[in-house]
């Protein structure tokens, strides 16, 4: 193919060079680069070098590749050549794809400030991330998978940015010297090229990092294992309650009992019931509700168990929503639902839980101290949950003292069998006291406790407990002894204002003690609601009652007669709004020797 020839134009430093296509260079195209005095600059015998930029740019276009044409470039030459501008006027689609090249070049150092500062961006972005993964994860989630694989793409991206931006700052280096032989714009083009690629890479990535959730829950398992110790003497009524969850007629199962009696141990084995178990039960849920029930709490507990989703869940901001959404999550399950501490009638419905039925088939359990609160719960299946027998009584108390002790003194053995049997087979006060006798080694100690225990169930005021005393001023004296004696055993603790306070579960069981092991359980009676004095159930319980505490902040009057022949002593505490009690008041009260009035007034 024969070459067109064309004399060079000259400008300044700007030389018209004659360029063509020739078939036997890859992209055919060659470029005869002269100086301002004309003269070529190439060796002798070398082939004349080929433009780098415009060879690629030519080769990008299909239009150009191997078609003979020609083009006339402007070239800004340096001692040995480059490009510096180019003038294709006369060939608009080579100029639109020749200046989106350009750039890569012209906008290198920019190029190169941008992609430093997008790593930046980016590493801080990544350094948030991995924050919120290790809170998350605290919390006992689990990061999304999309997030590691984004966390692992920042890092492999930082090593492979490190290295360009060294390769275009040494680039950035030799354009600076343009007198260097060694500056080669094709380099130039290659590095200002993956520079750009990198930057929308970059940009691209920290727009993925934008995570609304980085991290979720672990799956729940279907039941959590309650930690507990070995039982004893429970096992009948144990699989007792297993058969009523098997029976589709009962829904609801309520266990009562005083404190102390095992209530607690006995659901948490029928919690771990489940582990063992195979059963169609979809969730098994495990809540404290206590004396004054928390519902929010209680919702916080199951909403956690079902695994609701917190942008779901963060939503609801009353109760009535949230229990609107539990309600819908269970209403697609078979649950068993287990309620511990249960003082008085709680709404199912208020925290979102469906009663259970034969449709749904599930099961709540309860534990509570009052019958009547299982009767309130509309429970189909009410069990007592009663004191251990002699036997088993004897067996946890020896585990807890120990052998050691026990065999420590020929008289101790017995002794011991003692102590267990004023214990009247109650597992707390067996744990408490056999515990606390564990290191106890001298036989006069068991003496000491033998005799408390005797002694604790009566009341210590003017009732004739106090013995071999002349007068109310020795008997107050022996009453505080006896206190302190019950706070140095911890059965009794101080409070403000020379008043003592004792635990519900030590009330409970001196109160048990009293009322002969719970077989005359009206013996004490305690009410808060005066109005109560005169419903028809109420009143047999008043005729059996020796001690009763009567307090009632609303009461502005007492009924004008109260039938209670055996009541001994009455406390009325916290009537503030009652200024007069009517004199037939006492009239049916014939034994009454206590009588406190002293905190009436506000």
């Amino acid at each position: 193919m024969k070459e067109k020839k064309r004399k060079s134009k000259q400008k300044n430093n700007i030389v018209v060079v004659e360029t063509s296509i020739k078939s036997m260079a890859p992209c055919g195209t060659h470029i005869k680069v002269t100086n301002k005095h004309g003269e070529e600059r190439r060796k002798e015998g070398e082939t004349p070098p080929a433009c780098p930029v415009h060879a690629a740019l030519l080769e990008t276009i299909p239009d150009f590749q191997g078609k003979p044409s020609h083009a006339f470039v402007a070239c800004l030459l340096c001692p040995y050549h480059g490009l510096s501008q180019l003038n294709l006027g006369s060939c608009p689609c080579l100029y639109d794809c020749t200046s989106k090249r350009a750039v890569h070049i012209s906008d290198l150092k920019e190029n190169v400030e941008a992609l430093r500062g997008a790593m930046v961006e980016l590493n801080n972005l990544s350094e948030d991330v991995k924050t919120r993964v290790e809170i998350a994860e605290q919390q006992q989630m689990i990061r999304r998978r999309e997030v590691d694989g984004w966390l692992n793409g920042v890092e492999k991206m930082v090593n492979e940015v490190d290295e360009i931006l060294q390769s275009g700052e040494e680039e950035i280096q030799k354009r600076c010297l343009r007198s260097c032989p060694r500056w080669n714009c094709w380099s130039s083009y290659k590095i200002g090229k993956k520079i750009s690629e990198k930057l929308n890479a970059v940009s691209v990535q920290i727009s993925k990092g934008r995570f609304d959730e980085v991290a979720d829950m672990l799956p729940r398992p279907r039941v959590d294992k309650m930690p507990m110790e070995e039982t004893m003497g429970s096992d009948l009524m144990y699989e007792e309650v297993c058969c009523c969850l098997r029976d589709e007629r009962v829904g609801m199962i309520g266990l009562y009992g005083m404190g102390g009696v095992g209530k607690t141990t006995l659901l948490k084995k029928i919690n771990n019931h489940f582990l063992a178990t195979s059963t169609d039960f979809e969730v098994v849920i495990w809540a404290v509700v206590s004396k004054s029930p928390n519902i929010e709490n209680i919702q916080e507990v199951i909403w956690n168990k079902l695994q609701i989703p917190r942008r779901i869940w963060e939503t609801r901001s009353s109760n009535d929503e949230k229990a609107a959404e539990i309600f819908r999550v269970l209403s697609t399950k078979k649950f068993v639902l287990l309620l511990d501490d249960v003082w008085e009638r709680l709404g199912l419905l208020e925290i979102g839980v469906p009663c259970p039925d034969a449709q749904n088939k599930s099961k709540i359990v309860f534990t509570t101290r009052s019958k009547d609160v299982c009767h309130q719960m509309k429970a189909q299946k009410s069990m007592e949950v009663a004191c251990l027998a002699s036997e088993a009584a004897w067996t946890l108390f020896q585990k807890e003292v120990g052998e050691e002790t026990l065999n420590s003194h020929p008289h101790i053995l017995m002794l011991a069998k003692v102590v267990a049997q004023e214990c009247k087979g109650l597992p707390l006060a067996l744990i408490t006291l056999g515990r606390a006798m564990a290191q106890a080694k001298d036989p006069s100690n068991w003496d000491k406790v033998i005799q408390d225990l005797r002694k604790f169930p009566a009341e210590i005021s003017g009732e004739g407990f106090l013995s071999r005393v002349h007068d109310i001023h020795e008997a107050r004296d022996q009453g505080r002894k006896i206190i302190n004696n019950l706070k140095h055993a911890c059965l009794l603790e101080s409070c403000h204002d020379e008043m003592v306070k004792m635990h519900d579960l030590i009330r409970d069981m001196a109160l048990w003690l009293y009322s002969e092991c719970g077989m005359e359980k009206n013996k004490v009676l305690v009410c808060n609601k005066v109005s109560r004095l005169k419903e028809v159930q109420e009143i047999s319980k008043w005729k059996e009652a020796e001690r009763m505490s009567l307090w009632d902040g609303n009461v502005e009057k007492l009924p004008e007669t109260l039938l209670c022949p055996n009541l001994k002593t009455s406390f009325v505490r916290k009537c503030y709004k009652l200024k007069t009690i009517p004199s037939g008041f006492f009239q049916f009260i014939p034994l009454l020797r206590v009588l406190d009035l002293s905190v009436i007034i506000e």
